[in-house]
């Protein structure tokens, strides 16, 4: 089966330790849109456009939401969200074509992904969400957290040109 080409993608959260991600992802796609709280810088250099939202204001969220019904239904949406904004995932969603793909992207603190995660809102009809579980390498007798650049190795593997079913990363 062939897949088929990611045209226009939403990127949520990914100036900072997706930022590599999201560059690659710019790179594999037509049109990025970048939310965050300050993605000018990022937005520039990929050449997405920046969309400002700060997690903390209610209306910054609703004011984003409320613009976007004037885009093109996205392809794609890679994710990572406060728990703060965790009530607006699925409101993202419902830009996405039927058929198409929300990555979420969380920290180990959501625990196991083959449970679930229970911090999200159920998909709306017709979206397939993948979760990407980030955590930390075993280093001998010693565990360290994951780099930026290996979270954004994680982001990568699962976005437009990656993996489809990567649950975990790094692989166990």
């Amino acid at each position: 089966m062939k897949v088929p080409k990611i045209q226009n993608a939403l990127i949520i959260g990914g100036t900072g330790m997706l930022a590599k991600a999201s560059s690659h992802i710019a790179r594999h796609v037509t049109q990025v849109t970048l939310v965050a709280r300050a993605p000018d810088a990022l937005a520039t250099k990929i050449k997405a456009m920046p969309v400002a939202m700060n997690w903390n204001d209610m209306n910054s969220i609703q004011d984003v939401l409320k613009g976007m019904h004037h885009s093109l239904p996205f392809d794609v949406i890679v994710s990572w969200i406060h728990d703060e904004g965790i009530w607006c995932v699925a409101e993202f969603e419902k830009f996405l074509r039927h058929g198409g793909r929300s990555i979420r992207v969380h920290s180990s603190a959501v625990g196991d992904p083959s449970s679930g995660i229970k911090t999200d809102p159920p998909p709306p009809s017709g979206v397939v969400r993948q979760n990407v579980v980030l955590g930390w390498i075993e280093k001998g007798k010693h565990r360290r957290w994951l780099t930026n650049h290996e979270i954004s190795e994680g982001g990568r593997r699962a976005g437009p040109g990656g993996r489809r079913h990567l649950q975990r990363f790094p692989d166990p």
